[in-house]
């Protein structure tokens, strides 16, 4: 799955010639319909932006929305061309010239575009197509906050995975990942982390709950019995991120599917490296930008 991108993305998802997915506009929040159609047609019409100066000029009213682009990532490819004139930072790209690091980009690209692009008073105001200047030194986003960026913007990320950034905290915590427990014995005792995806308390389970997981790997299955599950009830309930212990247990009547019969749950918290690394929280931390969770009884709900 790809970023959106200004010159890449239609309104809605598409698969490029490498049969790669790239996001839709419409997938970022806090821009109107209107205002990605309009960008369209001016792209269509006048051809790619060339830059960020070049797209301050020709965004009309649509250039009230750029910051929540430029948030999605969907502006960091016309950050990097900028660089190239002499109004820009740039970012690190490997052989073929694809961004490693988009968050060398990105506060970039909000500083540029905090300078050349305020909200015009009508649509009729025009830019005058001044370059920008050139950023000053700026602090790159760290992946934590590259992250939390794009869930803040769009809901996802195509970036790194949380659990990814927090599984050097993992291992040493004796976490496995969702690839490593089709080895574990059964009847072993594990610990795992991930992203609560999905929930449901059937009323013809007794009372069992079951959780799924996703790390950056795969998928979890955590299955808690009613007392575990009223002991940890606000935590499985409310916390994005968990951490969870219990018995693995893999039976062939079910066809070999593994489950982690949870006798312990808690919140997920970033270790030591990741406190240390995200410093000021751009977008608040992962509670405030997770993303909803799918619970089969009730439809889609945190």
């Amino acid at each position: 799955m790809l970023a959106p991108d200004l010159n890449e993305s239609a309104l809605g998802c598409l698969i490029d010639e490498q049969g790669a997915l790239r996001l839709g506009l419409r997938h970022v929040r806090g821009v109107r319909k209107e205002q990605l159609e309009e960008l369209i047609e001016e792209r269509s019409a006048n051809g790619p932006f060339a830059s960020l100066s070049d797209l301050t000029a020709r965004a009309g009213g649509a250039r009230s929305s750029l910051e929540a682009l430029a948030w999605a990532g969907a502006c960091d490819r016309l950050g990097d061309a900028s660089a190239g004139t002499g109004t820009g930072a740039g970012v690190d790209t490997d052989a073929e010239g694809q961004q490693q690091r988009p968050g060398l980009a990105r506060r970039a690209v909000l500083w540029q575009l905090g300078i050349g692009a305020p909200a015009p008073a009508s649509k009729a105001q025009l830019s005058l197509g001044f370059d920008l200047p050139a950023a000053p030194a700026l602090d790159p986003l760290t992946a934590w906050q590259t992250m939390l960026a794009d869930y803040a913007a769009t809901g996802l990320t195509t970036g790194s995975h949380p659990l990814e950034l927090m599984r050097p905290d993992l291992d040493r915590r004796g976490a496995l990942p969702s690839a490593a427990l089709e080895q574990a014995p059964h009847r072993s005792r594990v610990r795992v982390g991930g992203l609560v995806v999905a929930r449901q308390r059937p009323s013809t389970a007794s009372g069992v709950c079951f959780v799924l997981l996703e790390d950056e790997q795969g998928t979890i299955n955590l299955v808690l019995k009613p007392q575990v599950y009223e002991r940890f009830r606000l935590t499985v309930r409310t916390e994005p991120l968990v951490f969870a212990e219990g018995i693995l247990e893999r039976h062939a009547s079910a066809g070999g599917t593994v489950n982690l019969l949870v006798d312990r749950i808690e919140a997920l918290e970033p270790g030591d490296a990741q406190l240390a690394e995200i410093g000021e929280l751009i977008c608040g931390d992962f509670r405030a930008v997770a993303p909803a969770v799918m619970s089969f009884a009730e439809g889609r709900r945190r």
